[in-house]
């Protein structure tokens, strides 16, 4: 209880604008001993530093599909048309289709070294005009999309 009762003190003085103290300098990475600091100006953005991790096909990409599973499960799930796509996969062999399958077109660029071409981005995209009757992507700037160019940038890592 005394700790909380200090926390309460601490937000009730700097909501008051009772903070007082010196401000003083962040350590560089020469202060650290060549270890840089953690930026957190871009934290929790859709394109976040290019030090970040890129995104993974399991669970980051397949996690989007399965939000979209209903709709996308209607004509893929049985192959027709191409290419399948099992929601919510469970076994080894679903995974390793829905991985193969969505590479597959996902690495399609329409312009040779530029994942911005790739069929499915251009496919997923709405307005684009490629008819597919599902378009998860609602623009280019939507975290889905940043994600998905993310993990195409990356090669599509499993």
């Amino acid at each position: 209880m005394r700790n909380f009762s200090k926390l309460a003190a601490c937000v009730f003085a700097f909501a008051n604008g009772a903070c007082t103290g010196d401000l003083i300098a962040l350590p560089s990475e020469r202060d650290l001993g060549g270890i840089a600091p953690v930026d957190l100006s871009n934290a929790g953005s859709a394109s976040s530093d290019a030090g970040a991790a890129p995104p993974k096909f399991f669970p980051d990409i397949e996690a989007d599909l399965d939000a979209q599973a209903t709709a996308c499960s209607q004509c893929h799930a049985s192959g027709t048309p191409a290419p399948t796509f099992k929601s919510k996969p469970m076994t080894t062999a679903d995974m390793d289709t829905n991985y193969s399958n969505f590479q597959s077109v996902a690495m399609d660029f329409k312009i040779a070294g530029d994942p911005t071409s790739s069929k499915l981005l251009e496919l997923m995209l709405v307005g684009s005009g490629s008819g597919h009757p599902v378009s998860p992507l609602p623009s280019k700037t939507s975290p889905i999309y940043l994600r998905w160019l993310a993990w195409i940038r990356a090669g599509g890592p499993r």
